[in-house]
């Protein structure tokens, strides 16, 4: 019984908290003074506020102006110049900071003109790199055609190489033919028909005869002409060390 009669007590208190606070709230959003509303005007009594009188007030320009200790052409060039909008930073003056601005516009100007410096050199650059891909292509062509040239000159070449070894071939045949007329009688008789033919071709017919036989022939050529025979032994060397004539 005792439980629920709390319970109820609660329930009541709430509602009164809750009724009052409903109440205030809507006296706070009206607009309307406590003072001013009915029923509970007299709890609430009107207080006289005075305004605050002002303690702080307005700055006087004159008193900075006074306290300022530049200079009229100083604050001529400080108001004219776009860092002077704001606040000096304590250890640099205005001559300083214009210098500072007048080397910064010279970097940037400096920078700006090394920009440029390098895109015509990037262009130049380019221009000369496709150049020089243009003559590398021709002087790959000229190189191909070269070895082209090459490899023609090389074949023609081989095959002169063969007709000249066939030629001197036939040739050494040919004079092979005529050393049975030397290989019997006398060398002294056969001696200058044999001095007839040119150093080389006598000795191609020497060649095909007997070693004593081409010996007896050139002694005999030694007797009548010295520097002949000298001549004909060096061909006769020469033609030895080809080898025997084709039969």
């Amino acid at each position: 019984m005792n439980g629920k009669l709390m319970k109820y007590g609660a329930y009541g208190i709430g509602a009164a908290v809750l009724l009052s606070g409903s109440f205030f709230l809507f006296a706070a959003l009206s607009g309307t003074p406590m003072s001013e509303m009915k029923g509970v005007g007299g709890a609430f009594p009107e207080g006289s506020a005075e305004p605050a009188a002002a303690t702080q007030g307005l700055p006087n320009h004159q008193d900075e102006l006074d306290q300022d200790r530049r200079g009229r052409q100083q604050v001529l060039v400080e108001s004219a110049s776009p860092l002077r909008a704001f606040m000096l930073p304590a250890g640099w003056s205005a001559d300083e900071l214009e210098g500072l601005e007048r080397e910064l516009e010279r970097q940037l100007e400096l920078v700006d003109r090394r920009a440029r410096d390098l895109d015509e050199r990037e262009k130049n650059l380019a221009f000369d790199r496709k150049l020089y891909d243009e003559l590398f292509a021709e002087l790959e062509e000229l190189r191909s055609g070269l070895i082209e040239q090459q490899g023609e000159q090389d074949a023609k070449g081989e095959e002169l190489a063969a007709d000249l070894t066939a030629l001197a071939s036939q040739r050494r045949s040919d004079f092979a033919r005529l050393a049975p007329f030397y290989s019997e009688g006398k060398p002294a008789a056969q001696a200058p028909m044999l001095m007839n033919y040119a150093p080389r071709d006598a000795a191609l017919i020497l060649v095909a005869l007997p070693t004593d036989r081409s010996a007896s022939l050139v002694n005999e050529v030694f007797k009548l002409d010295p520097d002949k025979a000298k001549a004909l032994q060096d061909a006769y060397m020469e033609a030895t060390s080809v080898g025997p004539p084709a039969k």
